[in-house]
């Protein structure tokens, strides 16, 4: 008996899913079975509550008693599926995955944003304003050091003009001109 129940309880929600299948199709899985399953079991709760109503042989103000509680399940039930559309429509369609336009070009070696993690090698610059100090931030920092032939630094995209620099106060390193 209890077999032939549960059964009968997988075949309505498998059906149930069927149903719903055309109007939930670009829903996730877990959204479309959460959503076919809360419908399922409302509607059979509702069908299971007006005949056990009427079916119970009760006084006929204990029936009109059960079907105002009936209409107001009925009522919890409308609130319920509206509640979890809403929450299903915004988190149950799939997510696609857009491409990925910040990265650096094919076959470049310079990275895809300027606040990544300070080089720990020196490297030679050919920015007449070069810091000698490593900086994650993108505006170049004020140094005091008169050496700027190699230092670490943050930016690895050397400028090709002297004047360059975004920073408000001048750099204190030597400027060379070319003969």
């Amino acid at each position: 008996m209890l077999q032939a129940l549960l059964l009968a309880g997988v075949a309505g929600v498998v059906v149930a899913s069927l149903i719903w299948l055309p109007v939930t199709r670009r829903w996730s899985a877990r959204a479309h079975v959460c959503w076919a399953s809360t419908v399922f079991l409302f509607v059979v709760y509702l069908v299971y509550a007006i005949e056990w109503t009427f079916n119970s042989n009760l006084g006929p103000l204990s029936t009109a008693g059960g079907v105002l509680l009936w209409g107001h399940g009925g009522a919890v039930a409308v609130l319920g599926i509206a509640i979890a559309a809403v929450a299903l429509l915004f988190t149950g369609h799939q997510q696609v995955q857009p491409p990925n336009l910040v990265g650096p070009a094919q076959g470049s070696s310079a990275p895809a944003t300027p606040s990544r993690s300070p080089s720990t090698t020196p490297s030679p610059t050919t920015s007449p304003s070069a810091t000698t100090s490593p900086s994650a931030t993108t505006s170049p920092s004020a140094t005091t050091s008169p050496s700027a032939t190699t230092s670490p630094s943050a930016t690895s995209t050397p400028t090709s003009s002297p004047t360059a620099s975004s920073s408000p106060t001048p750099s204190a390193s030597p400027t060379t001109s070319a003969p």
